[in-house]
């Protein structure tokens, strides 16, 4: 009996199928495999300094005009001097919470003021941006993030 070159080339084909079929299934395991959802970048006392918050840093940095690296070791030194700053930030407000700095809301609030106007000196007006204030928005976050820290 002779099997014509189609026949062949299908019946090849399907074989593999025909095989990873019979296989058994793997089983699934009681317990689900774990996903990473962030990393531990430091641990400065309590406070644990994360990937994410190291990449909001640098987020961050490039805003404020911070060139990145093109070449690796200088990225990566970019990166650990990064990771430095969060870490002395938390040193600071172990400090200063250690011996007990209050700082004024108006003070909070000039700052931001000035930093509102250094933004807007910086980038061009938009008229969403010329009639309405970010002010309240700035002041709540600021707030927030000061409440969480004490």
């Amino acid at each position: 009996m002779r099997l014509s070159l189609p026949l062949v080339v299908a019946l090849v084909a399907a074989a593999p199928v025909a095989v990873h079929a019979q296989q058994k299934a793997p089983a699934l395991s009681a317990q689900p495999q774990a996903i990473p959802l962030d990393r531990v970048v430091a641990v400065v006392g309590d406070v644990v300094i994360t990937q994410s918050n190291l990449q909001e840093k640098l987020i961050a940095k490039r805003q404020e005009g911070a060139k990145l690296p093109t070449d690796s070791v200088g990225f990566r030194a970019f990166v650990l001097s990064a990771a430095n700053e969060l870490v002395d930030e938390e040193l600071l407000l172990r400090k200063g919470k250690e011996l007990k700095v209050e700082v004024p809301d108006a003070d909070v609030a000039n700052t931001v003021d000035k930093q509102i106007k250094e933004i807007r000196a910086a980038s061009p007006a938009t008229p969403n941006t010329a009639t309405s204030s970010p002010r309240p928005i700035a002041r709540r976050k600021i707030s927030s993030a000061i409440a969480s820290r004490r």
